[in-house]
């Protein structure tokens, strides 16, 4: 894909969908086809779902292979997840810890 003719486009629909108008009317005040319109709206967001897709999460089954004994350890297990760490000693702590992560992937 021309990265410069993407840009170009990328700008046009944004100006259009920021515009209050129709795609119909800021096509004809711009002196756009509507179906160029749509084809690059359509392009653009295949690309940009096709990158989102390969940036996705992947999740493991994590099971427990000792009851937890918070006494004789500092911590069962231990997460990292980007700038964020979690200890978990107990089974409150892993359903904090996934409500947590839920609500990170997830905002509002």
């Amino acid at each position: 894909m021309d990265e410069e003719k993407a840009m170009l486009w990328q700008q046009r629909i944004q100006e259009c969908l920021s515009s209050g108008l129709s795609v119909k009317r800021w096509c004809k005040e711009n002196h756009v086809s509507s179906p160029s319109f749509y084809y690059w709206k359509n392009r653009l967001e295949k690309k940009q779902s096709e990158t989102s897709e390969e940036t996705m999460p992947v999740f493991v089954e994590v099971t427990q292979t000792a009851p937890l004994q918070s006494d004789n350890f500092r911590s069962s297990l231990h997460i990292a997840w980007n700038e964020m760490h979690f200890d978990i000693m107990s089974k409150e702590d892993a359903d904090l810890a996934a409500y947590f992560i839920r609500q990170v992937q997830h905002p509002c």
